[in-house]
């Protein structure tokens, strides 16, 4: 008997086995997937990472040499120069020797204008940097010292009730 020649089928002889497709199909789907999330993963890191940088390196200025940190504030900014000068010599009065904590960044984007702020303690006392994006670069539209702020005297009088 002659042999069959290659891709000839011939009865009673199973045919080559199929491959099954939908494994490589759920394969493809997951690494999409992953992919995906890796990229939406780095794209929030850097989203935030920048605010908290530039707040960080702003608070370690504003210890150093104040008038350092005024060159990192916005054109129009509500501080100035004097005024970072009276906080840092407030924080450094309520015992701020360079030690930072700064958390709860959050960044805000609206019609291509990106704003943030930066939340935490210099020594003991919380504050608040505020920032906004000037052409690529982070700066410093305002920096809120919690213990420079007072709160009005309300005086509440004493009203009896009748019992």
């Amino acid at each position: 008997m002659i042999p069959p020649s290659p891709g000839v089928f011939v009865p009673g002889q199973q045919g080559p086995k199929k491959r099954r497709k939908w494994p490589w199909i759920l394969l493809a789907i997951f690494l999409l997937m992953v992919v995906g999330v890796g990229a939406c993963s780095v794209f929030l890191f850097k989203a935030v990472s920048g605010p908290a940088k530039f707040a960080n390196q702003f608070a370690d200025k504003l210890y150093s040499n104040p008038a350092a940190a005024a060159a990192d504030l916005c054109p129009g900014a509500g501080d100035d120069a004097e005024s970072l000068q009276r906080a840092h010599d407030n924080l450094v009065a309520n015992g701020w020797t360079g030690d930072k904590r700064l958390y709860g960044t959050r960044v805000n984007s609206v019609n291509g204008y990106t704003t943030g702020a930066v939340g935490g303690t210099l020594g003991s006392t919380p504050v608040t940097i505020l920032m906004a994006k000037d052409g690529g670069d982070w700066c410093a539209t305002d920096f809120i010292d919690t213990s420079l702020s007072t709160l009005p005297d309300i005086s509440i009088p004493d009203i009896s009730i009748p019992t």
